[in-house]
C-alpha cells in the first residue's frame, strides 16, 4: 500500500499511476473504494473503470461504479450503467428500484413509474419501492396515489425517518397540518439531527397559527443548517403577516449577519421599518433590494410609495 499513499493526495496522479503497475481488479476496486472515500470521485470512478476491464460483467462493482456517479449527480451514467446490470441479470430486483430512482432524479418520471412496477412484478416488498414511486407520483401531481405509497412505505419500515419526511411533504401539499405535525414528530423520534423534519415542522405550526412553537421549530433548524437564507426570508414574512413587527426586524438583521443574504430580506426589513415610520433607513433598504434585483418591479414601486407619502416627490420621478 505504499505505493497507493502518494496517489492519494493528487486525486490527478492516478492516471500515471494506474497504467504503470500490474494490478489484478481487486486492486483497483480497493483503490477506488480508498478515493471514493476521501473524496476524490473522478480518480475513483477511472479505478472502478479500471477493474472493470478485467470482470466487465461483476455486478457488485458495477453497483460501485454507479454509486460513484450518482455522488457527482450524473444520472445519465448511473442509468446506463444500472441498464446494463439488468442485461447481466434481468430478474434483479434491487436494480429496479435504483434504476428507478436514478430516472426519478434525472427528470423521467414516467420511466422511474415503470421501474417501480418491474420491481412490483418480481414480488419485491421493499419501502424503496414505494418512497421512489411516491416521489414520481407527486411530480404528476397524483396527490392520493402518492401519499398511499409513503404510507405503505412507512408500514413496511415504520422507524424510517425519510419515509415520514416525504410523507409530511406530500401532506403539506394538500395542506393537512395536523397530520404534517404529526409526521415531523414521529421522523424526529428517529432522527433528531435532520434539518428538513423542523423546516416542515416549522412551516405547519405557522399555517396551523401555533407561531410561537413555529418559531421554536424554526430555531432548531437554523442551529442546524443556519445559512438558510429562504428560511429567514419565509420567517419574516409570516412574523410580519402576524403584525409581529419586532420579530421580523430582529429575523431580517439575523439574515443580514449570514454568509449568503436573500435580497427580499431588504424589501421585507424596508416594509417593516415603514411601519415603524423609520422612513429614512426603509428607503435605504428599499434602495438595496433595488441594486441587488434591479429587474423586480416590487422594488421601484416600494421606494415610489414611500417618497410620496412623505412628499418628496423631487425624489420619487428618479424611480419611476
Amino acid at each position: 500500500m505504499q505505493l497507493y499513499s502518494s496517489c492519494l493526495k493528487y486525486p490527478g496522479g492516478i492516471a500515471l499511476k494506474l497504467d504503470s503497475f500490474e494490478r489484478v481488479d481487486k486492486d483497483y476496486s480497493e483503490y477506488a473504494d480508498e478515493l471514493l472515500g476521501q473524496g476524490h470521485i473522478d480518480a475513483a470512478i477511472e479505478s472502478y473503470q479500471k477493474a472493470l476491464e478485467a470482470t466487465p460483467t461483476l455486478i457488485p462493482l458495477l453497483t460501485k461504479l454507479a454509486k460513484a456517479y450518482e455522488s457527482q449527480e450524473n444520472w445519465a451514467e448511473s442509468i446506463g450503467i444500472y441498464q446494463k446490470i439488468l442485461t447481466i441479470k434481468p430478474d434483479t430486483a434491487w436494480a429496479y428500484i435504483v434504476l428507478g430512482n436514478a430516472f426519478y432524479k434525472n427528470g423521467q418520471i414516467d420511466e422511474a413509474i415503470s421501474c417501480c412496477h418491474e420491481a412490483e412484478q418480481r414480488k419485491t416488498i421493499a419501502p424503496g419501492v414505494y418512497r421512489v414511486l411516491g416521489n414520481a407520483l407527486l411530480k404528476k401531481e397524483q396527490m392520493s396515489d402518492a401519499i398511499n405509497c409513503f404510507r405503505y412505505s412507512l408500514e413496511l419500515k415504520p422507524d424510517d425517518p425519510n419515509g415520514y419526511l416525504m410523507l409530511a411533504n406530500a401532506l403539506r401539499r394538500e395542506e393537512k397540518f395536523d397530520e404534517v405535525i404529526q409526521c415531523c414528530h414521529q421522523a424526529e423520534k428517529y432522527e433528531p439531527v435532520a434539518p428538513p423534519i423542523y423546516r416542515l415542522l416549522g412551516e405547519a405550526l405557522f399555517k396551523k397559527n401555533e407561531v410561537d412553537k413555529g418559531l421554536e421549530s424554526y430555531r432548531k433548524f437554523l442551529d442546524l443548517k443556519p445559512n438558510s437564507p429562504s428560511v429567514y426570508v419565509y420567517i419574516s414574512r409570516t412574523l410580519y403577516q402576524q403584525d409581529k413587527i419586532d420579530e421580523a426586524i430582529d429575523c431580517c438583521e439575523e439574515a443580514k449577519k449570514q454568509t449568503n443574504i436573500s435580497p427580499w430580506i431588504f424589501k421585507i426589513l424596508g416594509n417593516l421599518l415603514e411601519e415603524k415610520e423609520y422612513i429614512s433607513a426603509a428607503i435605504n433598504h428599499y434602495q438595496k433590494f433595488c441594486e441587488l434585483m434591479p429587474e423586480e418591479p416590487s422594488a421601484y414601486v416600494s421606494i415610489v410609495n414611500i417618497l410620496n407619502r412623505n412628499n418628496m416627490l423631487d425624489q420619487a420621478v428618479n424611480y419611476v
